[in-house]
Formats: C-alpha cells, structure tokens, sequence
C-alpha cells in the first residue's frame, strides 16, 4: 500500500495504550499483557523508551528500547526488543525512522551502544539494521523458560 501520508514519529504516551495494545496484539500474536498492564508500563518503567509511528489516528509502527544498568559499568547499554511495522505500511521507510527517532533519544540520555537481536530467517530487518549502521556479530543467544 502506497500511503501518501508521513507517519509522526514520537514518544509513546499513556493515552496511546489500546492502540498499542492493538498493535501488539497483531505483532505477538493476540499476547497475553492486558491493556491495564500495558498502561502501568507506559507510566511506570523508565527502564524503557516506546517510539510510535503513527498516521491520522492510527499507530502503525513501533520501537521498543530496554535501557540496561548495570553494576559492572559505570555506563548504560540499550537493548532494542522490538521493531515492528504494520504490514500494510511496510517499505516505506517507517522502520528506519523508528529506528532514527529512538537513536536520537538513546544519543539525549549519553548511551553509545546498543544492541539487538534478530531471527536468523529475518532478511529484511537484518537488512535494515545493517543499513543502520548495526555491525553483525553473529552471537548466539540462549533462553530459559520456567
């Protein structure tokens, strides 16, 4: 779909939880965190940024970036969770503006690096990130679920 229309790219904000929400829903396949949750997490974590793309009244992409502190560094890290454009809206260079606007914001609060991890079979952001300026390091990453 060619949209005529540029997305604003911002700051999420407590008001823009069910549309989020929808979205996520979409992204994580009908995930379980509840609207409820997903406001007190807008509101609450400050370990976190959410970037929205959003066109007329609907969202239509975003960026999920955790800040990481630690008590081995005196710096911080970022660690970039999600990125995720409505299909329908893909190619248009919403992605890279995401990505673009939650730099900006890592570069205001003096963090340097981040990181991010990405499906092996995920071409076209691997693509994306690469064109970013992201090195690949092809670390592996290892999960547990209790």
């Amino acid at each position: 779909m060619n949209n005529i229309h540029h997305p604003t790219i911002r700051l999420a904000q407590v008001s823009d939880a069910s549309k989020l929400k929808d979205l996520n829903d979409v992204f994580n396949d009908d995930d379980d965190t509840t609207l409820t949750e997903l406001e007190a997490s807008l509101r609450e974590n400050n370990q976190e940024i959410v970037v929205c793309a959003e066109i007329g009244t609907m969202i239509v992409g975003v960026c999920c970036v955790q800040i990481v502190r630690t008590m081995c560094f005196n710096w911080q890290y970022a660690n970039i969770t999600e990125v995720f454009v409505r299909e329908e809206y893909r190619n248009q260079g919403i992605g890279t503006s995401l990505m673009n606007f939650a730099e900006q914001e890592l570069s205001k609060m003096g963090i340097k690096k981040t990181f991010l991890l990405v499906g092996e079979q995920n071409t076209k952001a691997q693509k994306l990130y690469l064109s970013l300026g992201f090195d690949d390091v092809k670390g592996k990453t290892y999960m547990k679920e209790k």
